[in-house]
């Protein structure tokens, strides 16, 4: 009872942990590239959480774990995240003088206020936009109406303070 025979070929065996967890034998010798042939596009980590991947041309070695990661996802943006600016483009106009166009990305509401305000400088809504503060850009007067609306907090009566 309690018996337990090992085998010594563990020790000549690199282990590969998918991130399915399925652990995938190789025999040595084995370089990294090797392995990658199998997965397009994925690499390989030494460490989790992985600090670094391994070149294709590292030696893989025995009794070691290493971990098959997967491309990386595209980002497919936050939602509550707007891009200020996207893909600037630079032109050139006829006497050298450069034009960078930018594509904002705001709300109607925000186009509006900026429309009714009138002419305004493009560094000055480029800069408001970018900072994300919730500051008007114009009068002073108008500064009151970005303001947060916030409730009245009343006093709540503890202990002996009850009145019924």
């Amino acid at each position: 009872m309690g018996n337990c025979l090992a085998s010594q070929d563990d020790k000549k065996v690199i282990k590969v942990v998918k991130t399915d967890g399925k652990v995938l034998e190789y025999k040595t010798p084995l370089r990294v590239h090797q392995v990658l042939s199998e997965f397009a596009g994925h690499a390989i980590s030494d460490t989790l959480p992985v600090i670094r991947h391994l070149r294709p041309n590292t030696q893989m070695h025995s009794g070691c774990l290493y971990y098959l990661l997967p491309p990386p996802l595209p980002s497919s943006g936050s939602g509550n995240k707007l891009p200020v600016a996207s893909n600037p483009k630079m032109e050139h106009g006829s006497d050298g003088s450069g034009v960078v166009r930018v594509k904002i990305v705001i709300s109607k509401k925000k186009l509006e206020e900026i429309l009714e305000k009138g002419v305004l400088s493009v560094d000055d809504m480029i800069s408001h936009l970018q900072t994300g503060q919730s500051k008007d850009i114009g009068n002073g007067d108008e500064s009151r109406s970005s303001t947060v609306w916030k409730p009245v907090l009343e006093s709540i009566p503890e202990g002996n303070d009850v009145n019924y």
